[in-house]
């Protein structure tokens, strides 16, 4: 636990550890044993291990839902980018922004939803739904500017939609979000 907390574990995370080892009451103190045959927290050398199925990891559903709707054909895996960005509570761990041990997976994580954002905006105009996935990527650019995808379906739905005026004005934003300041393309 030493690398959650700079000091001591709170009581409380000392006591959830004990329960999630085994054997302990549930923490809203019925007496009667907890049962998750998909996780086990076990001890891994001078710390902890949590063994869990696939399942039982929110990370790990969202990670299978994003292979699978990779998979599928656009029309269909709108259903499964919806499911998996529906998984998505905030950034990995949010209870511990500032650690080291972490960043690596929030990365990856981050890069991961951010592409599955971007994917299910590319597959939705094959349920008819343009005009649903240009409005997202705006929200989506508006917000991580650096997303080379996340600027084509905006830049090019509308040309293709006969409106050149607003494709070229979402080429121009394109252009200033992903050049610096000297004009030369991607960060200084």
């Amino acid at each position: 636990m030493a690398g959650l907390w700079e000091d001591e574990p709170p009581v409380v995370a000392v006591g959830a550890v004990r329960h999630l080892r085994g054997g302990a009451a549930p923490l809203s103190g019925a007496r009667t044993p907890s049962r998750r045959p998909s996780c086990l927290l076990v001890t891994d050398g001078p710390g902890y291990a949590l063994r869990a199925g696939r399942e039982a990891v929110d990370a790990w559903r969202f990670e299978d839902t994003v292979a699978r709707a990779a998979e599928t054909p656009p029309h269909a895996a709108v259903a499964l980018w919806d499911e998996a960005l529906a998984r998505w509570r905030g950034a990995v761990p949010a209870d511990f922004p500032a650690a080291a041990w972490a960043a690596a997976e929030q990365a990856r994580l981050e890069a991961l939803r951010l592409d599955a954002v971007e994917r299910r905006a590319a597959a939705l105009p094959a349920t008819g739904a343009t005009r649903d996935a240009v409005a997202d990527l705006r929200a989506h650019v508006t917000a991580h500017p650096g997303q080379e995808d996340g600027w084509l379906l905006p830049a090019t739905a509308p040309d293709r939609a006969g409106q050149r005026g607003e494709a070229l004005e979402a080429l121009s934003h394109a252009r200033a979000a992903l050049t610096d300041t000297s004009g030369r393309y991607g960060a200084p």
